[in-house]
């Protein structure tokens, strides 16, 4: 009986191992009062000169997708080297849209260890981040 637990058990994390992706990521609904942010990022990893799509989808405080208005979503990063297509981008029937391209700065004579970098999204008040992993060209 035991063994037949332990084979079950053992299945079930091999199918959970492979069955894991790492893209795309997707970030909780921030919480609180007021708008809400949820953002969806293709990738969670980065090497340099590559890019990744990030989608902001943003909910009024009724809970309703923001319908298109003035107001801009703001992305940024804590990380230099990266580039927003838009850094401010208009809210189209709830998502905002960017594509997000990091350049390593290191050379191959100091390579750069892999790191990571917040991207967040900001609007009306309402803030979400999420993770990347930035892999160097030269490491």
């Amino acid at each position: 009986m035991k063994r037949s637990f332990l084979l079950i058990v053992l299945l079930f994390i091999c199918f959970l191992y492979g069955c894991s992706d790492s893209s795309p990521v997707a970030t909780q609904v921030t919480s609180g009062e007021g708008f809400k942010i949820r953002m969806v990022i293709s990738s969670d990893e980065i090497s340099s000169g590559g890019s990744v799509s990030i989608d902001a989808y943003i909910t009024s405080p009724n809970g309703s997708p923001v319908s298109d208005e003035d107001e801009a979503v703001s992305f940024t990063s804590t990380t230099s080297g990266m580039d927003f297509s838009d850094e401010l981008c208009d809210v189209k029937s709830g998502v905002a849209h960017t594509i997000l391209t990091w350049k390593d700065e290191s050379s191959s004579d100091n390579p750069a260890a892999p790191s990571t970098a917040q991207i967040v999204a900001s609007y009306r008040g309402a803030l979400c981040m999420i993770q990347v992993m930035l892999i160097a060209s030269s490491y």
